[in-house]
């Protein structure tokens, strides 16, 4: 089920991310970030929150790691041991289920759009926050892909369509699933160049689509704050596609102590295709 295995979407990513993102000392407060040379050999390890809530009653996700030496093997602690508690502005609230390496799923909670959500997670004596809210959807209108020859192998264009509100700043980000498996590069938007006008922005399918292919393209709504981590992160690690590039630090909206991570409130909506 698309909505449902989206959030597997970049682990790939993460685990490519996690040797990175630990040499980064992110100063939270006053949105202050700065770097900091470690020794990678001897440095703390920190805990990697990615943490996504969409609109409606599934299950709502938090994954929850550690990271590691850069000269450890590629093997990343689950965290299992974490108190994870998500809440709202209506005094919803919701323990989250522990199901295995480091996921964690919400047994009963209805989210909806224009409203704030708040992340707890408690690790022994760490105290983990982040606040997301949740925008309004823009409607979804369609998906058009176009075949291209891409460093002389062919390849696909996808352009989402949708009409950008004029009323408000917007940020999108859109997952590719391949047969119904989520690809780990993560395609975002901002409207700073197409306010209030037709989306005709392009993205290069990272993986080869074959005809016959079912694919699934998700649109999430989401923050700013959200944008801002994906945006900066892309600066660090060239696997995500972004509309441009300007250089930065990753961004985190998740505050605590040796902390680094995203937590996505967004509303979502899913068009399917069969490629000719």
């Amino acid at each position: 089920m698309a909505t449902f295995t989206c959030m597997f979407a970049h682990l790939k990513t993460y685990k490519k991310l996690h040797k990175s993102l630990f040499i980064l000392l992110l100063t939270f407060g006053m949105g202050c970030q700065e770097v900091i040379d470690v020794n990678l050999d001897n440095a703390e390890p920190r805990y990697i929150v990615e943490a996504i809530v969409r609109d409606g009653i599934e299950p709502h996700i938090v994954h929850i790691t550690q990271s590691i030496p850069v000269d450890s093997p590629n093997s990343f602690p689950f965290i299992g041991n974490a108190t994870v508690i998500l809440k709202d502005n209506f005094s919803q609230a919701d323990t989250l289920h522990y199901i295995d390496s480091g996921y964690y799923f919400t047994q009963s909670f209805f989210a909806v759009q224009n409203n704030n959500y708040l992340l707890q997670i408690h690790i022994g004596n760490d105290t983990i926050r982040a606040t997301s809210f949740m925008p309004i959807s823009v409607p979804f209108d369609s998906v058009s892909f176009h075949s291209i020859q891409w460093m002389g192998k062919p390849r696909y264009l996808f352009i989402p369509h949708f009409n950008d509100p004029v009323s408000a700043e917007n940020y999108y980000r859109f997952v590719l699933f391949q047969n119904k498996k989520p690809k780990s590069s993560i395609y975002i938007l901002s409207d700073k160049d197409f306010n209030g006008q037709l989306s005709t922005q392009s993205f290069l399918a990272s993986s080869k689509l074959e005809s016959g292919d079912t694919i699934d393209i998700e649109m999430q709504c989401i923050n700013k704050q959200v944008y801002d981590f994906y945006f900066t992160l892309n600066q660090l690690h060239g696997s995500i596609f972004v509309q441009s590039a300007s250089p930065a630090n990753p961004i985190s909206n998740v505050t605590g102590n040796r902390v680094i991570g995203c937590f996505n409130a967004c509303s979502s909506q899913i068009l399917t295709y069969i490629l000719p």
